[in-house]
């Protein structure tokens, strides 16, 4: 009997696998972008330190070490079960989030505080190898679908499979946390036509704080050739709860119109209250796509501990965090893409607050399925009072290549 059960197990994972698509990628170098890690190669402006010096270091760059990643990423995907598993490996001290500090905004306590952030980056399960310098992280998920309405999934990190369709922002290529339905942990997802709900757990063991909790849920609805709506509620026992609803149209092929308002946006600022919009339209036949995310606050409020501050400058006066990207790319040639990338984050109101981002890049795909490399020059501006100007350069540079794609005859 036992050998029956366990042949019949092996027969039903062998039937599994072989209707399954399956995938293996691979990315290495070393481009914040596309990898978990920082740019290849470096350059920051100095700080002049005149006891040290009788020249000014303000006008000089310093070079940072080499920084290489490398990413391993394997995707299943059948009629019951799909997951992903990625192995993520950096040389260099990863930072969480990038901050940028603006000088004379201050709370409601009057205490400084960084008023504009960077996307947050994940650090689900890393460890730490020679102290400062490297380190490697493990994450993925599984899912199971046992009849075509009803799913289970499981994981450290769902990364977007959980996103609210109308909350993709089509600059960044990518869905904010506030539009994601489930990020981690425990999700039940019930699916009704074009209709689909998600319960997802995410929180601490100690069910016993509230705070900590991390129940989450989230809708997403769309009809065909016409709109989509969504909307997710995070944290929903924590006094720092946030809530999204989201928007979006789908009756024009090739292009992408999204708006959002979210309560409690930790995104890219901190906001009470923020909306967002992003807008993409592909030419196919000129091969040229253009995209364009803006994400602003509509107050100067924001939430913290379950109370509300403002953000406002030296004399009182209300500021208010503003942030936009756009982003284009062309096809050259079937081989070559050429693209551009601006970011520019400020606080209206607030003098020398503006950080701005510039990176032109081009792709190459190589023969022989051996994948694309992509490289280019990011500059870094800052409108600051002393030594404005450019900030940092560096190099992102990196190879992505897929060795086994199986695709299963359905």
């Amino acid at each position: 009997m036992k050998k029956t059960l366990i042949g019949g197990a092996a027969l039903l994972l062998a039937a599994s696998v072989a209707s399954a698509d399956i995938s293996l990628a691979n990315t290495f170098g070393g481009d914040e972008d596309n990898i978990w890690g920082n740019d290849f190669m470096s350059w920051s402006r100095k700080k002049d330190d005149p006891a040290t010096t009788d020249r000014d270091e303000s006008d000089e760059f310093e070079s940072s070490v080499a920084n290489v990643s490398e990413r391993l990423q394997l995707d299943y995907s059948s009629e019951k079960i799909d997951g992903r598993i990625r192995l993520e490996f950096s040389n260099s001290t990863h930072s969480a989030e990038t901050s940028v500090t603006k000088e004379n905004i201050t709370d409601g306590a009057g205490d400084s505080v960084n008023v504009v952030t960077d996307v947050t980056t994940k650090n689900a399960y890393t460890i730490n190898l020679g102290g400062k310098n490297g380190s490697l992280r493990l994450r993925g998920f599984a899912r199971f679908t046992p009849i075509e309405q009803i799913q289970f999934g499981v994981g450290n990190d769902f990364f977007t499979k959980y996103g609210v369709s109308a909350a993709y922002l089509a600059a960044a290529d990518d869905t904010y946390s506030s539009g994601k339905m489930a990020e981690s942990g425990l999700a039940f997802t019930a699916k009704f036509n074009t209709f689909k709900f998600v319960a997802n757990w995410a929180g601490d063991s100690k069910a016993d704080n509230l705070d900590k909790l991390g129940l989450n849920f989230g809708a997403d609805f769309a009809i065909p050739n016409a709109v989509k709506i969504g909307a997710t509620l995070k944290n929903a026992t924590s006094d720092d709860r946030t809530f999204g609803v989201f928007a979006g149209l789908g009756t024009v092929e090739n292009l992408v119109l999204n708006v959002g308002y979210i309560y409690n946006d930790n995104d890219v600022f901190s906001a009470k209250h923020a909306a967002q919009a992003s807008a993409a339209y592909t030419f196919k036949d000129a091969g040229i796509k253009v995209a364009a995310d803006v994400v602003s606050v509509l107050t100067n409020e924001y939430v913290s501990g379950g109370d509300t501050y403002e953000y406002k400058n030296s004399d009182g006066d209300k500021v208010y965090p503003f942030y936009t990207r756009v982003a284009a790319s062309y096809s050259a040639t079937e081989n070559l893409k050429v693209k551009g990338d601006v970011k520019l984050s400020t606080v209206l109101g607030q003098d020398y607050s503006t950080t701005t981002t510039v990176y032109p890049s081009v792709e190459y795909k190589l023969p022989k399925k051996m994948g694309s490399v992509q490289a280019g020059v990011r500059f870094t501006f800052q409108d600051l009072k002393d030594n404005g100007g450019l900030q940092k350069f560096s190099i992102p540079l990196c190879w992505k290549w897929t060795p086994v794609s199986v695709k299963s005859e359905k």
